[in-house]
């Protein structure tokens, strides 16, 4: 009987999984939102080290469209001015 959830499934390192367990998610398509990596916080376990991965297996495919974001803005922080003295009345 198997017994692992689809998201384990999806996301094991392994020899059972193959080629789709080598960190496959997103190669096809491109960048996910706000950078989101599907892969942080995934249990060591699922990862077995009993499969080779190779760097051909994690070349992006014909349709990635990477997504240039801007660059962060930096708030200018001015310096406060002092007021100018009034004159005095006499």
């Amino acid at each position: 009987m198997f017994s692992a959830t689809p998201v384990k499934i999806q996301h094991e390192v392994s020899l059972r999984a193959g080629i789709a367990g080598h960190y496959q998610w997103g190669l096809d398509a491109g960048d996910h939102q706000d950078d989101w990596d599907p892969y942080a916080g995934i249990p060591e376990h699922w990862n077995h080290n009993d499969r080779d991965g190779s760097d051909t297996e994690l070349e992006r495919g014909p349709q990635y469209v990477i997504v240039k974001r801007p660059a962060p803005v930096s708030e200018k922080r001015t310096r406060p001015q002092p007021r100018p003295l009034g004159k005095k009345k006499t």
